[in-house]
């Protein structure tokens, strides 16, 4: 005879909620009303992390609670997760929500689903209010975040991936081809925030995978503070959730790092990128301290960024490896220009190891050597032909990406080996697009090597222009 322990657990979702045995035992609490939600006011710290109001239904419930919340006309919230399911239901305007990168129109009385550990983002965009009640199933699991317990419920997704003979915490929102602005300047040296979103739509509009600003080419070493949250929060508010968003965060002290990680992310960015920098030669235990630091002041993933040629600290992939055994850095930017490197990080911490391709010369290289995506100021200048060798490659089409990648070869070669903010703002002013001027000591690309750079752009007119 078969014990009630031995038998098959039934599985209910909520429209079966009426075929449900009657076999609970009812427990009536004193406290069945909460008067006026609105009027006992929103909850701070989490409306703070949301970057919306939220209100809670204060009720002796177990097994779900609701909130009441609402965002302002072309508001967005920030990118989170929960350790719950949710069911949002739209009381009034019009929207859309991601959820894992797929993207789910709303207007009032539709519901959304959301399940468990699900990375999403609310936006409103109609003219009016939209309204976002919230019934939630409580925690079902609790995962701590590195230095405190998940924010409101919430942390960095986890994909589980093999490293040095462990089980790692991977949340890669990166995919493909990764675009690289240039910081504009106006004549006066301040920040041109109107271009900046002007070359903001021109990437987003090519079909680029991603954005990241504040990298080398977006000058950020020479960017005072101010600048650099301003860009920051420029590039999260027009972004608006078309496109994930990583920002450098570097900085020559942990303090500092920190300041511009957790700006990052109170901002709304998908992920931050992080090189150490160094006027004083770092060990290797003092650069691990600088990035833990930074990850345990943070819940979003971070990339960490190898570029000996500009940051003065060289990273070796075995530790490489090693960092990625803190919990939220789970992607690595790899700049040295030597393929083996990125071989070696495979073969140390799997075959499923985020990483990511920074040297514009090693493009296909590095895509063969198994790079999840490139990271690259070049679509700028040529788009298209950046994204149709990722889709050559995605599509095993090898023979094509080696036609795609010897065409535009010269020109990657060259923004290099100019420097990028110069040789990026000239190309862009020879396509009719002004960056103005150059952040001092930088100078302008001499005479000689912009007639090269024209005569390169030329040869692709027929590609690209």
């Amino acid at each position: 005879m078969t014990s009630p322990a031995d038998a098959p657990t039934a599985k209910y979702q909520s429209a079966d909620f009426d075929k449900t045995p009657p076999t609970p035992h009812v427990r009536i609490p004193d406290r069945l009303h909460h008067p006026a939600v609105e009027a006992a006011g929103k909850h701070g710290d989490y409306s703070s992390q949301r970057k919306h109001p939220v209100f809670f239904v204060d009720l002796p419930t177990h097994s779900i609670s609701m909130t009441i919340g609402w965002l302002d006309p072309e508001q967005s919230s920030n990118m989170h997760r929960h350790t719950y399911e949710t069911v949002l239901y739209i009381l009034e305007g019009t929207g859309h929500t991601e959820v894992q990168g797929r993207k789910i129109e709303w207007k009032a009385g539709d519901a959304v689903y959301i399940p468990v550990w699900a990375w999403h983002r609310h936006t409103n965009t109609g003219s009016g209010l939209g309204s976002l009640p919230r019934l939630r199933k409580r925690p079902i699991a609790s995962k701590p975040r590195r230095g405190g317990p998940p924010r409101g419920g919430s942390e960095e997704e986890r994909r589980p991936c093999r490293g040095r003979g462990k089980v790692m915490a991977r949340n890669v929102p990166f995919k493909g081809i990764i675009a690289y602005p240039i910081t504009p300047l106006r004549q006066d040296g301040s920040v041109d925030i109107d271009k900046f979103k002007s070359l903001l739509d021109r990437l987003i509009g090519s079909g680029v995978h991603g954005i990241a600003p504040l990298g080398s080419a977006g000058i950020l070493p020479y960017l005072s503070d101010e600048e650099r949250e301003s860009v920051t929060e420029t590039t999260v508010q027009h972004v608006a959730g078309r496109l994930p968003t990583l920002v450098g965060v570097s900085a020559l002290t942990t303090e500092r790092a920190v300041h511009h990680a957790r700006h990052a992310e109170q901002a709304g960015a998908t992920a931050v990128m992080l090189i150490p920098m160094s006027y004083w030669k770092l060990t290797e235990d003092e650069v691990f301290k600088h990035y833990q630091g930074v990850a345990e002041s943070i819940s979003v993933p971070i990339m960490a960024y190898n570029n000996p040629a500009t940051g003065g600290v060289d990273m070796r992939p075995e530790f490489l490896a090693r960092l990625l055994e803190i919990p939220n850095v789970t992607m690595v930017k790899e700049s040295t220009g030597d393929v083996r490197r990125m071989q070696q990080l495979v073969k140390l911490a799997g075959d499923d190891v985020a990483f990511f391709n920074g040297s514009n010369p090693l493009a296909l290289a590095a895509f063969a050597a198994g790079a999840r995506g490139w990271c690259t100021a070049a679509p700028n200048l040529i788009p298209q032909l950046t994204l149709d060798l990722y889709a050559a490659v995605e599509n095993g089409d090898f023979a094509l990406a080696r036609i795609l990648y010897y065409r535009q070869m010269p020109l990657l070669e060259f923004i290099v080996q100019g420097g990028l903010p110069r040789t990026v703002a000239a190309g862009l002013d020879l396509l009719g697009f002004d960056p103005g001027p150059l952040r001092s000591p930088l100078l302008p690309l001499p005479e000689g090597d912009r007639n090269r750079l024209s005569k390169i752009l030329q040869s692709l007119s027929q590609d690209q222009l």
